[in-house]
């Protein structure tokens, strides 16, 4: 039974490491300028990032700025790490380099 848990574990860390790594950069960015109104698409970001996974290959193409500086950090962290298990290929690219590559 232990090692059922262990590996439903192991599969919420991949599954959602993005997703809770936005949500509490967010809520730091927040908190750290005082900020009472929170940006909507925020909530957008946050969904969009509960498909992405530390297993997956793919760019995420986006012109947020936040959400851009995030998943960029959160990439370096993950790839920082030392630890083969974390490694992650995801990338994240804006959209005007996105646009100008063809």
């Amino acid at each position: 039974r232990s090692s059922d848990l262990d590996e439903s574990y192991r599969k919420l860390i991949r599954r959602g490491y993005f997703f809770y790594a936005y949500v509490l950069y967010r809520a730091a960015d927040y908190a750290g300028r005082h900020a009472t109104n929170i940006d909507v698409n925020d909530f957008e970001d946050a969904q969009l990032l509960l498909h992405l996974t530390i297993d997956d290959e793919v760019t995420v193409v986006t012109s947020d700025k936040g959400l851009k500086k995030c998943l960029q950090d959160t990439i370096q962290a993950l790839n920082g790490l030392n630890d083969d298990w974390y490694k992650t290929s995801v990338q994240v690219c804006d959209t005007q380099s996105f646009l100008s590559m063809n």
